[in-house]
Parts: structure tokens; C-alpha cells; sequence
């Protein structure tokens, strides 16, 4: 068994659920993820919208403005469109079981060493983080579209996550694992350093 990254998945599973439901996908996306859950900013890009309805520019090498692209184009893959603060209410209500039960929560989260840990759609794996004395079971999804990258990650032991938006596709994030960069300094004090008084 192998694994070569794609977002072939997420296309056909976008696919499947329209058929099932005969529901467009922004459809589903608004009924049933984004108005239960008050996710205001939450939708499917719209075809032809520049940098798919966000307010936020991109940017890659020299500062110079990312090429526009029709974010649409992504479909299930990754023409979702919305705030921070929504992707973290959207962490908080999977970890919670509010959008798929605990028993099929746990087969989307169940980490394959022999493959980089890969798990259904996402990355799921122990880290050692500085000020946390066991590791901490991390869930992490990435994207990066148009010059705007995110960092999606779930701690679901500590019911706690981070999601962060940046828009320059320059930024580097590092490897949590490595022990050092970006990502880990920003996990490290999201779950285990305590404020100090």
C-alpha cells in the first residue's frame, strides 16, 4: 500500500454527495455545515469571483500580488471560502461529534504510521511540544490556494485547535515534528504553555 497526495478525494466525495442527495455542494455545504453551526462566513467560492469572494489578497515572492485564480474551479477540493474564526467553531463542533459521530470521527482521525500518518483527508500523529510533558495527538490539515495558506489543527485530547490564515505563500510553517519552526513554536504555546500571571 501507498500514498501519493491529491485532492482527487475530495472531488469524488463532493460528487458522491451531490448525487445521493441531488443537492448542489454549496447547497449541503450551507444547509447542512454553515447555518446549524452559525458559520456566517462560510461558502462555497462562487464561479468567476475573484479570489473567491475573500477580502484577503495573496501574495508570493518580492510581495508581488498572487496570479488571480478561480478558487471555484477547486470544488469540494478547496473552494471553500471563510474566516479564522469560523474554521475554529467548525474544529469545535467536529471534535464534539456535532457533524459526524464519534465512531466515524475516529476512522477519519486514525493516523497510518507506515504512511506519514496520513488518515482520511488529513494528517493525524503524536508531537512533542514544548511545556507539554507527554505527546499531544495532533490533527493537521493544510491548504495553501491563490498565495493565502492555512494551518488547521486540532487538538482533540486538550479540545483545543489553532487555525491559522496567512496571505503570502512565502511564509514557512515547518514540520511540527522537527521540533523547531512556525508551526511548533505556534502549537507549543496553543497547548501547553501556561500563561503566565
Amino acid at each position: 500500500m501507498g500514498f501519493a497526495y491529491n485532492n482527487c478525494d475530495y472531488l469524488v466525495l463532493g460528487a458522491i454527495l451531490e448525487r445521493v442527495t441531488g443537492r448542489p455542494y454549496a447547497r449541503l455545504v450551507a444547509d447542512r455545515i454553515a447555518k446549524p453551526l452559525g458559520l456566517r462566513s462560510l461558502r462555497v467560492a462562487r464561479d468567476g469571483a475573484p479570489r473567491g469572494d475573500a477580502a484577503a489578497v495573496g501574495y508570493t515572492t518580492g510581495g508581488k500580488p498572487y496570479p488571480t485564480v478561480n478558487v471555484a474551479t477547486f470544488g469540494a477540493a478547496a473552494a471553500l471560502t471563510g474566516t479564522a474564526r469560523d474554521l475554529a467553531a467548525f474544529d469545535r463542533a467536529l471534535a464534539a461529534g456535532k457533524l459526524v459521530g464519534r465512531e466515524s470521527r475516529d476512522i477519519l482521525w486514525k493516523g497510518d504510521p507506515k504512511l506519514g500518518y496520513e488518515a482520511l483527508g488529513v494528517w493525524s500523529f503524536p508531537a512533542r511540544l514544548a511545556g507539554c510533558a507527554q505527546p499531544v495527538t495532533l490533527i493537521e490539515r493544510r491548504g495553501d490556494v491563490a498565495g493565502i495558506q492555512v494551518r488547521n489543527v486540532i487538538a482533540p485530547d486538550l479540545g483545543r485547535s489553532v487555525a491559522v490564515f496567512v496571505n503570502d505563500d512565502t511564509v514557512q510553517f515547518g514540520e511540527i515534528w522537527q521540533g523547531k519552526g512556525l508551526s511548533y513554536d505556534l502549537l507549543s504555546a496553543a497547548f501547553c504553555l501556561t500563561p503566565q500571571s
